[in-house]
C-alpha cells in the first residue's frame, strides 16, 4: 500500500483470537486504546455488529482496513471456525501485498494452517497485556500511518502525515495540547506545500444536561459516540481529528472545498444515531464550527476563528454549522506574552468578532472552553 492508502485506513491494528483466550486480549486491547491506538477489537464495535452480515463485515476488518493484524495464536484458535475465517482473510492480504501486515503472537506452540514456523512471532507466555501493548504501539510506529513516538517533529522532512503520531483518541488534555502547539507547525508547513486546510471543531449539545437527567455513565456513552461518528466520518477526509475539550471534537480537512458538506454529514449522523438504544428519551445533536485557513493567516488566528463560528451556533441554537468570522479580533504572538497587555485597536473596515475574550495574547483553547 502506499502512504495515501495507509492513512485511509480505519483501524492501526486489528486482533483476532479465541473466545477462551479473552480475558488477556481485552487488556491488551483497552491498554491499546489507553496509548491512542486505533484497534479493532469486537467488543469495542458490537453496535456495529448487530444486524450486519459477519462472514462479510470481519472479511472487510480483517483484510481491508487495518494497518496490521495481531493473530493471537492457540489450540483453541486452531479449533475455531471463525478464527479461521479472520486469519483466511488476512492470510489474503499478506498475500497480496509487498509490506508486513501479520503479526503473530503465541500462548502455546499449536501448529496453525499457513503460519510457516520460520516466521518471527512474540511468546506471551511470560508477557503481560500492558507489555505486549507496548511492543505492539512499538511496532506500528516504524510505518507509514504513525512513526515511532521518538519521531514527535512536526518540521521534520516528510508529508505531515508522515511525520507525527496523530493523537486521535479521546484524551482532551493530549488533543488540546496538539492542537494548541503542534497543529499550527503542521498546518504552517503544509501551506508551503499548497494545501487548503480547513479546521472544524463540533460540540456536543447540552452535555451537562444530559448528565444531570440520565447519569454521567449515559454522557460519557455519548461522547464515545459522537467521537467514533467523527472518527469513522473523517476516514480518507481528515488526517487529524480528536477531542479537545470536555464535549468538543476538532479535524481537519486538506480541501477546504469539501468541509461544509463534511460538517453537514457529522451534523446528520448525529442526529439520527439510535440515541434511544442507550437510554429511553436520550436525543443528542451537536453545534459546528470551521474556518478555511487563509494564505497569509497566523494558525492561531484560523483555529479561533473556527471556534467563535462554533459559540456563534451555539447562541443561535442547537444542531447549527456556522463558519467563523473574517477575524478574530485577537493578537497573537509566538511566544507567551508575560503578562496581560490591552488589545490593540481596531482597524477601521475590518469585522472583529465582538465576544473576543479581553486582554489575552496567547491562543488558549481553555481560553474558549473554561
Amino acid at each position: 500500500m502506499d502512504p495515501d492508502e495507509l492513512q485511509s485506513l480505519e483501524y492501526d491494528v486489528a486482533l483476532s483470537f479465541a473466545g477462551e483466550d479473552r480475558d488477556y486480549v481485552s487488556k491488551v486491547a483497552a491498554a491499546l486504546r489507553s496509548l491512542n491506538v486505533e484497534v479493532y477489537y469486537d467488543e469495542f464495535d458490537s453496535l456495529n455488529l448487530w444486524g450486519k452480515d459477519l462472514y462479510v463485515y470481519l472479511d472487510e476488518i480483517y483484510r481491508k482496513k487495518a494497518r496490521y493484524c495481531v493473530l493471537f495464536l492457540s489450540a483453541h484458535y486452531a479449533a475455531k471456525a471463525w478464527t479461521n475465517h479472520e486469519r483466511r482473510s488476512a492470510q489474503a492480504r499478506a498475500f497480496s501485498s509487498n509490506q508486513e501486515y501479520i503479526l503473530p503472537a503465541r500462548f502455546d506452540s499449536t501448529e496453525i494452517p499457513g503460519i510457516l514456523p520460520t516466521v518471527g512471532y512474540i511468546d506471551l507466555a511470560d508477557l503481560s497485556p500492558e507489555a505486549f501493548a507496548e511492543i505492539i504501539l512499538r511496532k506500528i510506529g516504524k510505518g507509514a500511518k504513525g512513526p515511532s513516538t521518538q519521531g514527535n517533529d512536526p518540521d521534520a522532512e516528510g508529508p505531515p502525515a508522515l511525520t507525527i503520531r496523530v493523537p486521535v483518541g479521546k484524551n482532551k488534555d493530549y488533543g488540546t495540547q496538539f492542537v494548541e502547539e503542534q497543529l499550527p507547525r503542521i498546518v504552517k508547513r503544509a501551506l508551503s506545500e499548497g494545501s487548503a486546510p480547513a479546521v472544524v471543531f463540533i460540540d456536543i449539545d447540552d452535555l451537562t444536561l444530559i448528565n444531570k437527567t440520565f447519569g454521567r455513565n449515559v454522557g460519557d456513552a455519548v461522547i464515545d459516540a459522537v467521537y467514533e461518528i467523527v472518527r469513522r466520518r473523517s476516514l480518507g477526509k481528515a488526517k487529524y481529528k480528536g477531542r479537545c475539550g470536555e464535549d468538543t471534537f476538532y479535524s481537519v480537512l486538506f480541501d477546504a472545498d469539501r468541509v461544509l458538506k463534511y460538517c453537514e454529514r457529522i451534523r446528520t449522523d448525529v442526529n439520527t444515531y439510535p440515541w434511544n438504544a442507550v437510554t429511553p428519551k436520550l436525543h443528542v445533536s451537536c453545534t459546528i464550527g470551521y474556518a478555511a485557513l487563509k494564505s497569509d493567516e497566523e494558525p492561531h488566528e484560523w483555529l479561533a476563528r473556527a471556534i467563535l463560528g462554533m459559540l456563534d451556533g451555539k447562541r443561535q441554537g442547537r444542531a447549527t454549522i456556522r463558519s467563523g468570522p473574517r477575524f478574530s479580533g485577537m493578537r497573537f504572538q509566538r511566544k507567551p506574552a508575560l503578562e496581560s497587555r490591552p488589545p490593540s485597536k481596531p482597524r477601521k473596515g475590518i469585522l472583529y468578532h465582538p465576544e473576543v475574550p479581553p486582554q489575552h495574547a496567547r491562543f488558549s483553547l481553555r481560553l474558549f472552553f473554561s
